[in-house]
């Protein structure tokens, strides 16, 4: 993943979420709802040029800044120490899988995504990384993350309409 990331101050943590629905409607909710930022994810779901466009004129409307995922394959920790990048991602299912992997708990994956965190730190970098519960963000946070994407648009809607229906 390439992220270009908006420039955040780096005291204390940010929290945002993957958009997969192009819709500019869902870059508004997001803001309203005090996200520090919210990543497109044009890897994974089906945006063209026109609806990035819409979904950059929303972030702009709500304050709400806005990265937008590509795909990128970079095995390199070194870019981490180049003029100009704000800061690396993490992302560990895709770090998983691109070292033969399914599990993200494999010890060699945590310690692939421990050096990470290690070599941004070094080259005085944010770090960010994806985490599906806040007890990940809390573990990964006690490393030196800063920030987190956390779920997407659509698994906060699914946990939120579950919330909902009543359980016996």
């Amino acid at each position: 993943m390439t992220a270009a990331m908006p420039k955040m101050k780096r005291d204390g943590l940010r929290v945002g979420t993957f958009v997969k629905t192009p819709s500019p409607q869902v870059i508004e909710i997001l803001g309203l709802a005090g996200l520090d930022f919210a990543v497109v994810d044009a890897e994974h779901a089906p945006f063209d040029v026109t609806a990035l466009d819409m979904m950059m004129l929303a972030s702009h409307a709500s304050g709400l800044p806005l990265m937008t995922r590509i795909p990128h394959r970079c095995s390199e920790l070194g870019f981490a120490a180049v003029d100009g990048v704000d800061g690396i991602f993490i992302g560990p299912a895709d770090l998983a899988l691109s070292m033969g992997y399914e599990s993200t708990q494999e010890p060699r994956v945590i310690e692939a995504i421990e050096q990470a965190i290690r070599a941004g730190r070094a080259a005085g970098k944010t770090v960010g990384m994806f985490v599906s519960t806040t007890a990940e963000r809390d573990k990964f946070a006690a490393l030196g993350v800063e920030w987190f994407v956390i779920g997407s648009d659509q698994s906060l809607l699914r946990l939120a309409a579950a919330a909902l229906v009543p359980r016996p």
